[in-house]
């Protein structure tokens, strides 16, 4: 429970000092509406300096919205955000002077508002979208730079271009001479690493070769001849096989983007501006290849060539 404090009790001297040491900043520690000879209260105390004319206090505090002037459009924004900026931090931590606040005490920055829109927006978290005659993206790289936007919430925009279909061969390399007893249509190879994705679930182990002139080991892996053609292989010599593949460009236009799934479908890359599906060509004859594109297909072949059984 407080008790009231008399004038001649040392908080009055304290208070006399106080109120004389502050009295140039206006800040009172006398009860508003009492008389100077009048008994203080601590509950009547106040220590809210009056705010000079023309000034509002501080830009905000350090939580809330935060409204500010730019180029004459207002801009609502949570400090926080503001504060990813170093310029805006610098600014909403101090007090700020009359040619820095509009007619109504909002913080002014005179620049350019459709600039600065796309840099909030960036300070947000958003990604700028692909530029344009009116906001290219070299204008608005200029614009954060100015508000000191940290590099790694700047990111370029990517144009994508899409290109045709591709024709490419995959070549799969056996090996003759395997130490391990095979089953009747199986094949042998020492490498996982030529096998697409939809085939290395397909293979298993057999043995793993220990080489001693050589300190190392070697990992004997086998895979089915059936599930090779059925994957779209062709054997095209003693130790190699091969597949023909499309491989098909879409991409993102802001929209989801569904791609059904088809029969010939034996993989699919995700990216953050394309898909790309890849499908197995059906055989059709012997392709001419250059590097591992293709250029085209030789006639006379028949459905069976290739398939070698032992």
């Amino acid at each position: 429970m407080r008790e009231d404090v008399g004038t001649s009790g040392p908080l009055d001297a304290r208070t006399a000092i106080m109120n004389a040491h502050r009295e140039e900043q206006g800040v009172s520690l006398t009860a508003p509406g009492r008389q100077p000879d009048s008994p203080v209260r601590l509950q009547d105390i106040s220590l809210t300096a009056p705010v000079p004319s023309g000034r509002t206090g501080s830009a905000t505090s350090s939580e809330g919205c935060v409204e500010v002037n730019v180029g004459g459009t207002t801009f609502k924004a949570s400090a926080a955000t503001l504060r990813k900026s170093p310029f805006f931090a610098s600014l909403l931590s101090d007090e700020l002077t009359d040619d820095l606040r509009d007619q109504d005490g909002r913080l002014f920055v005179d620049r350019d508002p459709e600039l600065f829109a796309e840099v909030l927006r960036i300070m947000r978290g958003y990604r700028f979208q692909v530029s344009s005659e009116r906001l290219p993206w070299n204008a608005v790289r200029a614009e954060a730079d100015f508000y000191q936007i940290p590099l790694d919430l700047l990111h370029s925009p990517a144009e994508v271009v899409i290109p045709p279909d591709i024709l490419s061969v995959r070549r799969i390399y056996t090996e003759l001479q395997c130490t391990e007893t095979l089953r009747r249509d199986e094949i042998c190879m020492y490498s996982l690493s030529d096998l697409p994705p939809d085939l290395k679930t397909q293979t298993r182990i057999v043995a793993v070769e220990v080489n001693r002139h050589q300190c190392g080991t070697k990992t004997v892996f086998v895979i089915s001849q059936q599930v090779l053609e059925e994957a779209g292989f062709c054997e095209r010599s003693e130790t190699t096989w091969e597949r023909t593949e499309r491989r098909c460009y879409h991409k993102y236009n802001g929209m989801e983007l569904v791609i059904p799934k088809h029969p010939m479908e034996v993989g699919r890359e995700e990216h953050p501006e394309y898909v790309c599906v890849v499908y197995a060509v059906p055989p059709v004859g012997p392709v001419i290849v250059a590097g591992n594109s293709v250029v085209g297909v030789q006639g006379g072949f028949t459905a069976t060539m290739g398939r070698r059984l032992s």
